[in-house]
Formats: C-alpha cells, structure tokens, sequence
C-alpha cells in the first residue's frame, strides 16, 4: 500500500472539503480511523449533519484550525517512549538469555 503523506493544514483542508466516508475510502483507512489521526492531530472535524446542511442551503459552521498545540509533541513523546522502552527489554532479554 502506498504510504500518503499530509500535512496538518492538508489534511484539515481536506476533511472540510468532502465527507470523512469518502475521505477514507480514497486513503483505504476506516472512518473511524482518520477520526482519530484527526484528533491525535488536533483537527476539528465537521459536526453531524455538516454535509446535509450544505446538501440544503443551510448555514454551517466552519470551525477554523487552531494552531498547534503541545498535545501533538506529547502524543510523539508517548509513542518515542514506548519504543525505547520496548527496546529496553529486547536487549534486557538478549543479556540475560546468554548468561
């Protein structure tokens, strides 16, 4: 599969411009899925009934793109954490296992 690189203003364009169904049929990933990389990257998402509004000539609220924030760097910090601690036990297996 071929990896899709956005970036965070892309992917907010995006998600605003066509519903998050057709969004994630094109990338091959779940809804739910781009949901949550919306969230983890701190991208409001259009509220339910966004599109039939627009559908009927309703008004919609767009909400803008806030700027980033520290709960991004700290989702990273999570995940660099996690690796080095699963790194940890690797090698802690591999010492002890040739003692």
């Amino acid at each position: 599969m071929e990896q899709v690189t956005l970036t965070r203003k892309e992917l907010y364009d995006l998600v605003w411009a066509e519903p998050l169904s057709r969004l994630a049929k094109r990338y091959k990933i779940s809804d739910n899925g781009l949901r949550k990389i919306c969230k983890r990257m701190n991208i409001p998402i259009p509220a339910m009934g966004h599109w039939q509004k627009i559908q009927y000539n309703k008004k919609v609220t767009i909400i803008k793109l806030p700027e980033t924030d520290i709960t991004i760097h700290t989702f990273w910090l999570k995940e660099i954490i996690n690796i080095l601690w699963r790194l940890l036990l690797l090698v802690l297996k591999a010492f002890f296992v040739r003692i």
